[in-house]
């Protein structure tokens, strides 16, 4: 699904009107659900990608949000790009230039 494509501005308008029209917690539900299946439009094998990277900021962010230590703080966002990072030369996305 390509930005310009009209499969994309269809899956828009749904996923607006949806996240307007319901709750907001469950609007935020709604936006992760679609962004989950847009990546998997293109290729599924992406969702490991998004899955590994909802993980891997998510429960450090929990701690970087009840850290009452400003010197905590920093820890939690280098567990975080130290696990994705070292990752990404090695996905089929990014490859090295030579």
């Amino acid at each position: 699904m390509l930005f310009n494509s009209f499969e994309f501005w269809i899956f828009f308008a749904v996923v607006v009107i949806g996240f307007y029209s319901l709750p907001y917690r469950a609007g935020k539900v709604l936006l992760l659900a679609a962004s989950y299946f847009f990546y998997m439009w293109w290729n599924p094998r992406f969702i490991v990608l998004i899955l590994a990277s909802t993980v891997a900021d998510y429960f450090p962010g929990i701690l970087l949000e009840t850290a009452a230590d400003k010197t905590r703080k920093p820890s939690g966002f280098s567990s975080t790009t130290t696990f994705l990072f070292p990752r990404l030369p090695r996905s089929s996305v990014c490859r090295p230039i030579r």
